[in-house]
């Protein structure tokens, strides 16, 4: 049963069940311009745009917030304070429980459950972000960036036309043609090795993409023994490339790299972007921190392979198992509500947050898959009759072990009354590990072995989440659910199937 901390913005008073909640709405004792926060939740919310709106008495007339309002939890701690300094919830009379449970059953009826729409406070929302390189301390310690997305480079000993101009002192060249920019203004960068195979190699790139390297200094270039001590060597390579974005010229970072075993020669080199834009977005009365990153070295973040992320828990990374990193045109989930860029160009400088299309109700794609014990499953006609939760979570996720936990309670407690669940684990563990991982967690339910194609890409959707759907209808009934949302989005649908 969840409980709910709630606030007449001077105090903060709970936790208090549900059924008292609700008692003290219909009373008259919370209204509109008070606030509401389920205990475990990451915000407060206006209780006039709440699960509960529709006890509200029509007669009352809602009352604007303070300019005191009561913030986030990062804004004004809502930790349960003692037992003795709560102040005790005061209903008018005690409510009969049949009445509390029809009551419920009612604003399900009314289609009022709170992940079964989108928030009302889903706007459009202005961004606009900084350009600025990231060192190696800022890419895997400040934001905790995962590197998902590199490219490559094949190396030729043949000259490329467009160069006209090598250092005078080169002995044995190897090239490799860098395209950076979008297509109607693509430059290509020519990177030349020298001395691979020596105790001293060395790299120079085109930064200017003029075809002259004379007038370029070398890269920064290490060659050392690899750290396995199998006879291998790991080369890396840091060089700085001239990015056109509109009027402006920006010096991007980027790293090649490559691991070269013994008796072989180094013929092909892997490369990462570490220039990013970075700021800060307000959505639902919060402030969250937000990387864009062209990790592939496209030159333009609107490529679909660059990465958009937000700070969704504020700890300042940005982690893909977390849900807080998806590509630039896909949706990701903020409270509930799924967003989407909009008119992002390629300098990325600024653009839109849209609410995007809503899926509920959309028929969910069928699909066959198999499980980690070799189990067929057609989606979604192998759940008819039934309403079939999907799990997608990470081994390293936060969220996703949090919202795991929740998930077992859920399911021991509605799995006899038609409630499945099917997970997916996104890591590249294999399968032996991943499914002694799974009886290590005491899973009850089947997970998936592989997703081909993924199903979420289906929607452009490429995060952590949850997915509710009707077995016997095909339809998505909810999506973006987490932690406390989770229990009354299922017995909602539940619920909703029985009728």
């Amino acid at each position: 049963m969840n409980t709910w901390f709630y606030s007449d913005t001077q105090h903060t008073y709970g936790p208090i069940t549900t059924e008292q909640l609700i008692a003290m709405i219909q009373a008259g004792q919370l209204v509109a311009g008070h606030f509401i926060m389920a205990n475990g939740a990451q915000e407060w919310q206006a209780l006039g745009a709440s699960p509960f709106a529709g006890y509200l008495p029509p007669a009352a007339p809602p009352v604007a917030a303070p300019a005191a309002r009561p913030g986030p939890p990062a804004q004004r701690p809502a930790q349960p304070r003692p037992a003795s300094a709560h102040r005790a919830p005061v209903p008018a009379k005690k409510k009969s429980s049949w009445l509390a449970i029809a009551a419920v059953l009612a604003l399900a009826a009314a289609g009022g459950g709170y992940f079964w729409k989108s928030p009302t406070y889903a706007e459009s929302i202005d961004v606009k972000l900084d350009l600025v390189n990231l060192d190696s301390k800022s890419m895997h310690g400040r934001f905790d960036v995962e590197l998902i997305n590199g490219s490559g480079l094949s190396l030729s000993k043949v000259r490329p036309g467009f160069v006209k101009k090598i250092p005078p002192d080169i002995a044995s060249p190897s090239y490799a043609e860098l395209k950076v920019g979008p297509a109607q203004n693509e430059r290509i960068h020519c990177l030349l090795l020298d001395g691979i195979d020596t105790s001293s190699p060395r790299a120079y790139i085109d930064r200017n993409a003029n075809g002259d390297l004379t007038d370029d200094q070398a890269c920064e270039y290490t060659a050392k023994p690899h750290w396995k001590n199998d006879g291998s060597t790991e080369h890396e390579i840091k060089a700085v490339v001239d990015l056109k974005f509109r009027d402006t010229t920006f010096p991007a970072s980027v790293v090649f790299f490559s691991d070269v075993k013994r008796n072989t020669t180094l013929n092909r080199l892997s490369y990462n972007g570490w220039h990013a834009r970075t700021g800060t977005v307000h959505v639902a009365h919060k402030e969250f921190r937000v990387l864009m990153l062209d990790d592939g070295f496209k030159g333009d973040f609107s490529n679909p392979a660059c990465n958009f992320g937000l700070d969704l828990n504020g700890d300042g990374k940005f982690r893909y198992q977390d849900g807080e990193v998806v590509f630039v045109h896909d949706r990701f989930n903020l409270n509930g509500t799924l967003y989407e860029l909009s008119g992002l160009d390629p300098s990325g400088d600024s653009f839109r947050l849209v609410p995007a299309k809503s899926l509920i109700g959309q028929p969910f794609p069928s699909f066959e898959v198999s499980t980690l014990t070799g189990e067929k499953i057609t989606l979604p006609g192998s759940y008819s009759g039934k309403i079939l939760l999907l799990h997608f979570w990470g081994f390293e996720g936060t969220r996703a072990h949090q919202d795991l936990t929740v998930i077992k309670h859920v399911y021991e407690k509605h799995h006899t009354a038609g409630l499945e669940v099917l997970g997916e684990c996104w890591s590249l563990e294999q399968i032996d590990k991943r499914s002694a991982c799974m009886k290590e967690l005491r899973i009850a339910w089947p997970q998936v072995s592989d997703w081909e194609p993924h199903i979420l890409k289906h929607f452009r959707i490429n995060s952590v989440t949850n997915v509710l759907i009707d077995g016997d209808f095909g339809k998505i009934l909810a999506i973006g659910f987490h932690g406390s949302g989770i229990e009354p989005t299922v017995a909602k649908a539940l619920a909703e199937k029985r009728r």
